[in-house]
C-alpha cells in the first residue's frame, strides 16, 4: 500500500472523465444561442454545473437545436425546452439569459458516439428541484369588460320607445 501525497478528489479533476448515470441536481451557469459548424440552424448551448456530492462542479451540457433545417431536430429541441421550462415553473423563454442561474434535477446517461464509439455524457430527463415543480407565474388575462344590467321587458312601457 502506499501513501498518495496529496488526496485525489474527483471533482478537482471535473475534465477527468464521465459521470455515472443517474441524476443530479445542477444550476445553469452558461446559455447562448449559437451558430451550427454545419451552418444549417442555431441552438441553444446551455451548460449545467452539479451543485453537490462527489461530483459537485463538473458540467453536463444541453444544446437545443431550436432553429434547424432538419424539423425532426427541431421538434426535439422544442419538447426538451418545454420539459426545462416546465421543471422550473417558467411559461415561456425570449432571452436564453432566463435560465441563468435556474436550478433543476438532470437525469444523465451514458452515450457511445456514432463518430468515435467514444462514451459521452447526454441529459435524458429534466425534473423540478427535489421534485416540486415551482407554480408558474402566467399573467392574469384582463377581466371581460363590465356589461350593464339589462332592464326587463316588463319595465319598459309603450311611450318609452321613440318611435
Amino acid at each position: 500500500m502506499a501513501n498518495l501525497e496529496e488526496e485525489f478528489v474527483v471533482a478537482d479533476n471535473a475534465d477527468a472523465g464521465l459521470l455515472p448515470e443517474g441524476k443530479y441536481d445542477v444550476q445553469c451557469v452558461e446559455c447562448d444561442l449559437v451558430e451550427a459548424k454545419s451552418g444549417n440552424g442555431k441552438f441553444i448551448a446551455c451548460e449545467w454545473e452539479i451543485m453537490g456530492g462527489q461530483y459537485a462542479g463538473m458540467h453536463a451540457t444541453s444544446r437545443l437545436n431550436l432553429y434547424n433545417t432538419n424539423p425532426l431536430a427541431v421538434t426535439i429541441a422544442r419538447k426538451e425546452l418545454a420539459h426545462i421550462l416546465t421543471a422550473l415553473g417558467m411559461p415561456g423563454l425570449r432571452n436564453t439569459d432566463q435560465l441563468l442561474g435556474k436550478k433543476l434535477t438532470v437525469k444523465i446517461v451514458q452515450k457511445e458516439r456514432k463518430d468515435t464509439g467514444e462514451l459521452q455524457n447526454e441529459i435524458r430527463g429534466y425534473f423540478a428541484l427535489n421534485g416540486v415543480v415551482p407554480v408558474m407565474s402566467i399573467p392574469e388575462p384582463p377581466a371581460p369588460a363590465k356589461q350593464t344590467a339589462a332592464v326587463p321587458a316588463a319595465a319598459i312601457s309603450e311611450s318609452d320607445i321613440p318611435f
